[in-house]
C-alpha cells in the first residue's frame, strides 16, 4: 500500500501558504485555475502565499471557503489531485481553534467527521490556532 504522505499540522495562523478554495453549487470567481470538482463542489488552488486570515478572506469573496473535508474520502480525492499537480507544500486549511483553544472547527461550517492530525499535533506551540495540509504525515496546529 502507498503510504499517506498528507496529514495536519498546527500554525500559527500568521504564517503565509498556498491556499485552496472550496466552492458550492455552481458558486465560482471568474477564470478559476487550477481547479478540480468532487462531490458537487469545486477546488481552486492558490498559489500566491497568504496568512490563514488573508487566504479566508480570499475565498470568501469569491463566494466560498478554504478547504474543509465532510470525510476522509474527500480528503483522499483532494490528496490524489494535489499530486498530479506535482503538488508537495504546505497549504492552509479551513480548519482552526481561534474561537476557543482545543476547540476545532471548520470555517465554513462542515461537520467534523474525522481528524487526520500528524503524529503529535496538535500541539499549539507558540499559539498555533490554524490547521495546514502539509506533505509527507498528517494535521497540524
Amino acid at each position: 500500500a502507498e503510504m499517506d504522505v498528507w496529514g495536519w499540522n498546527d500554525l500559527n495562523c500568521g504564517h503565509f501558504r498556498d491556499y485552496i478554495c472550496k466552492f458550492g453549487n455552481g458558486t465560482l470567481p471568474e477564470d478559476p485555475v487550477p481547479e478540480h470538482e468532487y462531490a458537487n463542489f469545486t477546488y481552486v488552488y492558490h498559489s500566491q502565499g497568504r496568512s490563514w486570515a488573508g487566504a479566508e478572506s480570499s475565498c470568501i469573496a469569491d463566494g466560498g471557503h478554504l478547504l474543509s473535508f465532510a470525510n476522509s474520502a474527500e480528503s483522499a480525492e483532494i490528496k490524489a489531485w494535489l499530486g498530479t499537480l506535482g503538488y508537495e507544500k504546505r497549504i492552509w486549511t479551513g480548519f482552526n481553534d481561534m474561537s476557543e483553544e482545543g476547540l476545532w472547527y471548520w470555517s465554513d461550517g462542515t461537520e467534523l467527521s474525522f481528524y487526520d492530525w500528524m503524529e503529535w499535533q496538535p500541539d499549539d506551540w507558540n499559539n498555533e490556532d490554524c490547521a495546514e495540509m502539509k506533505y509527507w504525515s498528517g494535521w497540524n496546529d
